[in-house]
Order: structure tokens, then sequence, then C-alpha cells
């Protein structure tokens, strides 16, 4: 059997040109092709950027609001405007929404395979660095969430931006590239800051692509280094309108988050996480910081290895350490420890890199036909990973919340709160008891550092509990439980997200156990009670119906 050689022509030399992106859309889009059936996940932001978002109707002052001001603590016009126009044309049809994500995505993948094979990565590379890329579970949720678009708009026009840039080095009029690479800058930072990275990047592929010859540095990536970093500094400008944000002092979290973004971004096996990690100090922090500086050690010495020459090793670099910086924590975005869970543009760079770095070495040498075995296999575990495990998390408001609840060690308050909220929203008594049984269970730290009290604990769990029984016909049980919690329900909603979010539902019970006992005065006071948690929309399902309830009994 003959193996192929650097010099022995392959077997790609016979395929169509669109053989190998065509075959990766296919593929891609397959995988994916299960989340189109999902419903929008309302308790997981669907429903406050579009269902229940009165600034969603395609008008000119709509438009001019979300260039001008940040939604939910981050400037982000791009998704914003998409989410528009999905609003115009699907209305509240998940489908359209979702194919419009999984399309998002798809273009994302061909522009990274765009960027691969000009930086002359032969096409099997580019293929595989970005199969693992676009089918690795870390993506699941920004494909799979619809107000993840955020991710896609970030990465797509982010890499629209690296390859403008890429072209504009051989264009007779490079200026020309170089100026749309830095608007896709800010079309990209428009999606997610976590594109704050970009003119780290033009300035190391230029040093890398350049020999570090200065001056045709200086005319590649000057343009694009200097618009780009004036766009970072326009959103932090407009993020901070609602957000003031501040450096980090806790320096476990920077620490963490240059280990996990890494490690998470390569492993198909870990499990990940739908919510914001829980950090719980250096014990939480240093395994991770550990495994990232091995990794970044193992890839550098790969680098020399192989090429023999630093250049690889600088973009290695930037693989490990240069496109940190919208993730490390030193620059705070939003109220958490973190920008976001998943980064679209560091994880394109780590495949991309490492497709740069060793796949021509690979793929054209005479362990060519190992490294197609090796990179198949992966391949495989990346995908069944994705398809049968993190995805089929991803189909409801409730399977989120039931998977965020039975991940390894113990959940934070952010998955206790959704959980709740699912349960609630779709009367689900099985998913409340396993929030209550929580919240009873684990301590929990808010934002702020502070533990829940124990009372309010133990206030959310019999509340929890109380409409599991109710939804599940105990009446009896549910009416001592709302008892209790009755006299103090008002106060307990005004110190608690979780008992203000469940007072709604609790005064709806007590208005229907009024109502059996014949006591209409009661049910009518428990009605007027829940009215003040509901929807100031009057079309609400919620509101309209407690409306008609009241006019019926005021009768």
């Amino acid at each position: 059997m003959k193996i192929f050689t650097s010099q022995s022509s392959p077997p790609t030399s016979r395929l169509s040109p669109l053989a190998l992106p065509l075959s990766l859309c296919l593929i891609v889009a397959a995988l994916y092709a299960p989340s189109l059936n999902a419903p929008f996940l309302v308790n997981w932001d669907d429903g406050a950027f579009i269902l229940n978002n009165p600034r969603m109707e395609w008008t000119r002052e709509n438009a001019k609001y979300y260039l001008s001001h940040p939604f939910q603590n981050l400037y982000t016009p791009t998704p914003m405007l998409s989410l528009m126009a999905d609003v115009a044309v699907f209305g509240n049809h998940p489908l359209g929404y979702r194919i419009h994500n999984l399309g998002a995505h798809l273009l994302a993948a061909l522009v990274l395979f765009a960027i691969l094979r000009k930086l002359r990565v032969p096409p099997w590379g580019a293929f595989f660095g970005t199969l693992l890329w676009a089918i690795h579970p870390q993506r699941v949720e920004s494909v799979c969430w619809i107000v993840e678009r955020k991710d896609l708009a970030c990465a797509l026009f982010g890499g629209l931006a690296v390859y403008c840039f890429l072209i504009g080095r051989e264009a007779k009029r490079p200026w020309l590239w170089q100026l749309l690479a830095v608007l896709a800058s800010f079309i990209s930072l428009g999606g997610k800051p976590a594109s704050a990275a970009l003119p780290g990047i033009f300035l190391l592929l230029a040093y890398a692509l350049d020999h570090g010859d200065w001056k045709r540095i200086a005319k590649d990536a000057m343009l694009p280094v200097i618009g780009s970093f004036l766009a970072v500094l326009f959103v932090m400008c407009m993020t901070k309108q609602d957000n003031s944000g501040y450096v980090e002092t806790a320096l476990y979290i920077p620490a963490h988050n240059l280990g996990w973004y890494p490690v998470t971004a390569l492993l198909p096996w870990l499990p990940l996480n739908p919510i914001y990690p829980a950090i719980d100090g250096w014990r939480t922090a240093l395994p991770w910081l550990l495994a990232g500086l091995v990794m970044a050690i193992a890839i550098l010495l790969l680098a020399y290895k192989v090429h023999r020459r630093w250049t690889p090793g600088v973009i290695a670099i930037l693989l490990i350490g240069g496109t940190m910086l919208p993730v490390l924590g030193l620059l705070r975005y939003t109220d958490f420890d973190y920008c976001d869970r998943y980064n679209h543009i560091v994880s394109m760079v780590l495949w991309g890199s490492l497709a740069v770095l060793f796949g021509k070495t690979s793929l054209e040498g005479r362990f060519r036909r190992y490294a197609l075995t090796l990179l198949t296999v992966l391949a495989l575990a990346e995908g069944m990973t994705t398809l049968f495990y993190h995805q089929t998390a991803w189909q409801s408001d409730e399977t989120l919340a039931i998977y965020c609840l039975n991940r390894p060690g113990e959940p934070n308050l952010k998955a206790l709160e959704l959980g709740l909220a699912a349960g609630f929203s779709h009367a689900n008594p099985h998913l409340l008891s396993a929030t209550a049984e929580a919240y009873l269970d684990h301590p929990l730290k808010m934002h702020n550092g502070e533990f829940v009290s124990d009372n309010t604990r133990m206030a959310i769990a019999t509340a929890t509990l109380a409409h599991a029984n109710f939804l599940r016909g105990d009446h009896d049980l549910a009416a001592r439980q709302l008892a209790q919690l009755e006299p103090s329900l008002e106060e307990l909603a005004k110190d608690s997200f979780s008992m203000h979010y469940a007072a709604e539902f609790l005064y709806r019970d007590l208005a229907a156990l009024a109502a059996n006992r014949r006591d209409k005065a009661a049910a009518l006071h428990y009605l007027e009670m829940e009215a003040k948690y509901l929807s100031p929309n009057p079309d609400h399902p919620a509101t309209r119906q407690n409306r008609i309830l009241r006019e019926k009994l005021a009768e």
C-alpha cells in the first residue's frame, strides 16, 4: 500500500474545490438538525429577549435604540437587529429563528475554512480544523439557544474581518480590504465584546506572515489594528451606559478562566455548563490554570519540534494567551465573573492555529493516513457527544434545568433559579420537587458573595413543594404549606428573585383553593395580589386570564 509523501500528489487534487466545504456544511447541518424542532427557551432569556420584549417590532425607533443603547448590560446591536428581523418574518414560530442560527453557524464555519486555506493549510487540514471547531460540544449552546446568536454574530463577522485582512495583504488596493476588516470588526463587536482580541489577532498574524519585517507589518496591520481597537473602545463606552464594570480584584477568576477556555475548547468529553460557572476560590481555579499551562507548554514545544523556528511559536502564544483578554475577568462586561461561558473567537483561533501549525506536516508527510484516521476518530467523538449528550439537554426549558441540577457538584444559585422558573412555568411537579430538594441540601452564594439565608431557602423550598402538591392534586397539603407562606409572601418576594417569580403562581393557587371553599372575597383578593406580579402587557395570556377571572368574581 502506497503511503503519500510530501512529493506525492494528494488525493484532494482530484476533488472539486467545493467538495470539502460542501461536505462540511452537510455534516454540520445534519448534526444540528434535531435542534430545529425545539421550542423557545422562554425561561432562558428567549422570553426576555424576544417574546416579552416590547422593543422587538421592526421600527426606526427600536433600531435606533439598539444602535445607541445596551440591552441586558451588553451593547449587542448585531443580534438584536437580526432578532427584530426574525420577529417581522417568523412571528412567534421558533423554527425560522433556529434556521437563522444554524445558517449563521454554517457561514462562520465556511469563513474559518477559507481563512485556513488562505493560510496555505492543506485542504484536509482545513477541513478537519474547521469540522472539529464546528461540531465541538461548546458550539451547542450558541446554535441551539436562539438568543445566543451573540456568539454566532461575533464569530461570523470576526472571521470575516480576519479573512478581509488576509486578502488585503495581497490585493492591489489593500486599504479597501483593510477598511472592510475594520467594518466587520465593528459588527463582530456589536455581536459580543468577546472579539475584543481582534487587534491582537491582526498584529500577531502580520508578525508571523511578514516574518518580523516591521515596515511590511505596519503597511498590512496599522489600519486594521487601529480601527478594530477604536471599535473596542466604542463598544466599551456604549456598554458602560448601563454597566460600569470594574477591574477584577479576585485574581483566582482570571486564573481559572485562563485554563478553562483553552481546555474546554479542545477536549470534547468534559461536562459543559449552560450557566455561569461558580468559582470557589483558588481551590477551583488552580487545577484549571495548571491544565491550561500544561497545554500551552505542550503546544509551544510541538510547534518548535515541527517547524524548528519560533514564528509558529508566536501563533501558539496567540493560541493560548492572545485571545484571552475578553474572558480573563480583568475586563468585566456584566455583573458576572465571566463575559461569557464559551467563546467562539477563542475556540476558532485554537483550532485554526492547530491546523496551521500541524496541518501541513501531518497531512502531507509519511504519517498522513494515521493523522487522518486520528482526526476522524476525534471528529466522531465530538459529534456523538454533541448529538447524544449536550444537544439533548437543549431541547426545552425543563430538560435544560434538569441537566443543570444533575451536573456533578453542587448546583449554584442561577441553576436553581432557572430550574424553579421552568418548573413553575411548565407546571412540572417533578422538576419543582427536585429544585426544592436542592434548595434545602446546598448552601448557596449570591453574586455579591453572601450566602442565601436559611429562612429564604426554606421559604423557597416550601413554595415549590406547595405548588408541586397543588399540581398533583394534593390540595390539603398544598393549603397547609401555603398557609405558612402567605403572611410573609409579599416581603419574601421583595427580597428573593425566586420568590418574586413564584408569587404569581402561589397567589393563583390560593385563589383556586379559596374558590373551592366558595370564599369569593378571598379568591378575588388573591387574584388581585397575583396581578401585581403579572406582565403589564394586557395581551399576555396570564394577565388576560387573571383579568377575566376577576371580572367574573366581581359580577
